[in-house]
């Protein structure tokens, strides 16, 4: 590309017209990825040290993602869904998890900057407290 920047082509990543390969990171050495995913699958992949910023997955299947230590920032998910979403070490602005069903993230040290709803709070109630060293046990 002239100004560049390489384009990637991968058959299940079809990104919209909103894609501005023109925007820097927040990390001098991993590019920004600005962009729309509708409809793609993501399995296995490998998101690690990433930073995604502005980015929407509309109607996405995202299993088994590894984003340990990506930068997230204003990334939206409609009607995706989340199976072991990785996400240790990230760190997170704005990243709105409210329409995602279900909700299966791992890794969970801290979900600072994440937006999930009520009903995702107490499915994830278990690795919380998990995460907080906190025992559960059941009334008797």
């Amino acid at each position: 590309m002239a100004d560049g920047h390489q384009a990637i082509e991968e058959p299940w990543a079809r990104p919209s017209a909103r894609t501005d390969p023109g925007v820097g990171g927040t990390r001098s050495d991993v590019p920004a990825l600005v962009t729309d995913f509708d409809g793609c699958v993501f399995r296995l992949a490998n998101l690690r040290m990433v930073s995604l910023q502005r980015v929407a997955f509309i109607g996405c299947t995202i299993e088994d993602v590894d984003a340990y230590g990506a930068d997230l920032e204003d990334v939206s998910f409609h009607d995706s869904t989340l199976s072991a979403f990785s996400i240790d070490q990230a760190t997170a602005t704005r990243v709105d998890l409210r329409r995602c069903t279900p909700l299966g993230l791992t890794a969970i040290a801290r979900l600072d900057g994440f937006l999930i709803s009520e009903a995702q709070l107490l499915a994830l109630a278990p690795q919380l407290a998990a995460a907080a060293g906190l025992t559960i046990e059941a009334d008797a």
